[in-house]
């Protein structure tokens, strides 16, 4: 195969997946700008999780403005396009993003590690302890695309008309998969094994021969590896085709168009995600098809159920309102 990658692809193909990019930025504002807008309006919304979910949301957003903005800047003159400052600051935030979207997943496996096996450990049950998490999440997510910026790794990419982590040079950009994809996916799938793990460790110990219990059980199991899936899915979407493109770039085994698909497939896995968590997040969905009108009794009941079972008598209404993460704990 002959190596074109340093040939443009045709205006018409632009036109196809810069729509398709822009069409997906939507998709992911809209789905990450209800679930921070009806966390927000609903006090009982929030919630640690749903926070973490926010602080997701937030990286979604981030995203897909800096890829509506890359859209826009695709239809400029080469000039506007390539002009040095503009593009490093793009492609700085662009990089930002991409890594804050991954770890933010991390940060809610780790949230979920503390409170399943480490949940007698007081101090780490606070909102500090998760304000202090969200921290360190947003210092990893800088400092990490920093080594692109330094070592020459953001470049304009002519394949895509965009200013990215560009994938023509090796280190940088096994640098750039291995710490934007394969770490987080990593270490969210050993976090989730070993919060199977203890469940079920701890069930043998607990668990009598009651049909009911087991089947609890089972529903836990069976939870939590839904969401180790969605989350392994979700991020390898966009990881998988850049370790690709990586590969067959090294090998000079690509056509130009790869390089816009490969964007592609990493604007779909925001998508996947902010929706994701839109529909996986039963309070906020039943919430939001409640303002519509759309099914209205039928999610009252399952709201007002939500609500008893997990908040059954005002003093754990109380202690719930507490550890809102509008007012953080002293």
């Amino acid at each position: 195969m002959t190596n074109t990658k340093f040939f443009e692809p045709t205006l018409t193909f632009f036109i196809i997946i810069y729509s398709l990019l822009a069409l997906l930025a939507l998709i992911g504002l809209i789905f990450s700008l209800s679930v921070i807008i009806i966390t927000y309006r609903h006090r009982h919304c929030r919630t640690i999780p749903n926070l973490l979910c926010c602080n997701s949301c937030l990286c979604g957003i981030l995203y897909c403005t800096m890829m509506l903005i890359n859209v826009l800047y695709g239809f400029l003159p080469n000039y506007y396009r390539q002009e040095p400052i503009s593009c490093q600051i793009r492609g700085i935030i662009l990089g930002l993003a991409c890594s804050s979207k991954a770890y933010s997943y991390l940060v809610q496996a780790i949230n979920r590690y503390i409170y399943a096996v480490h949940y007698n450990k007081r101090y780490l049950l606070v909102n500090r302890s998760t304000y202090i998490l969200l921290i360190i999440h947003w210092s990893v997510s800088i400092i990490f695309p920093l080594p692109n910026l330094f070592f020459n790794g953001i470049a304009y990419q002519i394949e895509t008309r965009l200013c990215i982590i560009t994938m023509k040079r090796f280190p940088t950009a096994l640098y750039t998969v291995i710490s934007f994809f394969f770490i987080p996916i990593v270490s969210i799938t050993l976090l989730y094994a070993i919060i199977l793990i203890h469940c079920r460790s701890k069930a043998r110990k607990t668990m009598a021969s009651k049909r009911r219990t087991s089947f609890s059980t089972k529903s836990r199991d069976l939870k939590l590896f839904q969401n180790i899936l969605i989350l392994i899915c979700i991020l390898g979407v966009g990881g998988f085709p850049c370790f690709i493109l990586l590969i067959l770039d090294e090998v000079e085994k690509t056509y130009p168009s790869w390089y816009l698909i490969v964007v592609l497939f990493l604007s779909l896995s925001v998508s996947f995600e902010m929706a994701a968590i839109f529909f996986l997040n039963k309070r906020i969905k039943h919430i939001f098809y409640n303002s519509i009108g759309f099914n209205h009794q039928e999610n009252v009941q399952q709201e007002r159920k939500y609500l008893q079972i997990n908040m059954p008598t005002s003093a754990d209404r109380y202690q719930y309102s507490l550890k809102s993460f509008a007012q953080p704990e002293s």
